[in-house]
């Protein structure tokens, strides 16, 4: 998953959540409620919007998110699934960054060259056992949340 929607900033680790970012994270948490297959865990980068996301699920999942060392956007796509490969097996959820985001679903599933691109918030849920090029299947992407922003502020709606 990528992070909601995140405010402007001078340090890129620490840009927060707007609040229509946190209304996002919110509800793709209740979204993941309603699935067949939830999470048993969810982790995310050390970045302050990565980890505010990853907090906001978790409150709708009843789980506490881990940080990953290597999924922040500096960090290659051979340095993510290295990290991610322990956690194949189980369903987990991991919120990133673009461009890494993308660069991963590139390789995972089409010309590594050619990165997918997805919004803030948006989700890709696969489906295997391995997390690694040509084991995992590509069950749904949710790339739109639907949720209420406040054309006044340009922020979520309370």
């Amino acid at each position: 998953m990528r992070h909601a929607e995140a405010a402007p900033g001078a340090v890129d680790a620490q840009r927060a959540l707007t609040p229509y970012g946190q209304q996002q994270a919110q509800q793709v948490g209740q979204w993941l409620q309603q699935q067949s297959v939830q999470p048993e865990a969810i982790y995310s980068s050390h970045y302050l919007r990565a980890r505010q996301t990853a907090e906001a699920l978790g409150r709708a999942l009843q789980l506490v998110p881990e940080v990953l060392a290597d999924v922040t956007p500096e960090h290659s796509v051979d340095q993510a699934l290295a990290q991610l490969w322990p956690l194949s097996g189980r369903p987990v959820l991991v919120v990133t960054h673009q461009p890494l985001w993308g660069a991963m679903m590139a390789r995972l599933y089409s010309e590594p060259n050619q990165p997918w691109a997805i919004p803030p918030a948006g989700l890709a849920w696969m489906d295997g056992e391995v997390i690694a090029p040509d084991c995992l299947h590509l069950k749904q992407v949710l790339a739109e949340v639907l949720c209420e922003r406040d054309t006044s502020t340009g922020h979520g709606a309370p």
